[in-house]
């Protein structure tokens, strides 16, 4: 690979991780949690009613109980995918992914690792919450806090010509 005409350090903290579950939760994959919110409310209103109605019972409690599990879990569970990904950094350092882009392609490096990646490897790139996030054909996605560019407006239009010229090919 030729030299880099940009490098960019992201740091994998709180924001970070918190970008990523925005974006798995609420773009790519919101019908699980909607689906179990859903089941919630329902659980919960339907054993108030038979409560209601009928009186107070056990499996009416139960039903009452797992609904309000449920809803308190689809709508925390943003925050708690955020805290168990934080807490798995080993002794609290943030992961930090270098990225070196190319005319040939894009470098990542994160500890050990390092992988090379042409243009026309990149499925999708998508920004969202100023991130940008490289959507990878072996299944890997990448995410690029955008303002550890120190040109982003350039290196955006550059990344555009870069992938483009890719897929054209």
């Amino acid at each position: 690979m030729s030299a880099p005409r940009y490098e960019i350090k992201t740091r994998y903290d709180e924001a970070a991780y918190t970008a990523l579950v925005h974006l798995m939760m609420k773009k790519l994959r919101r019908w699980p949690r909607l689906i179990l919110l859903a089941t919630g409310f329902i659980s919960v209103a339907g054993s108030a009613a038979v409560m209601f109605t009928q009186g107070v019972s056990l499996i009416g409690a139960v039903f009452l109980i797992a609904g309000n599990l449920m809803c308190m879990f689809g709508l925390f569970a943003p925050r708690i995918a955020v805290r168990m990904m934080v807490a798995s950094n080993k002794k609290g350092e943030a992961p930090v992914n270098a990225y070196a882009f190319s005319d040939e392609g894009m470098r990542v490096r994160s500890g050990a690792t390092e992988k090379e990646y042409s243009y026309g490897f990149i499925r999708r790139v998508l920004e969202m919450s100023g991130y940008l996030f490289f959507f990878m054909q072996d299944g890997q996605t990448y995410l690029l806090r955008a303002a550890d560019a120190a040109n982003y407006a350039a290196f955006r239009e550059y990344l555009n010509e870069r992938v483009l010229a890719a897929r054209a090919a």
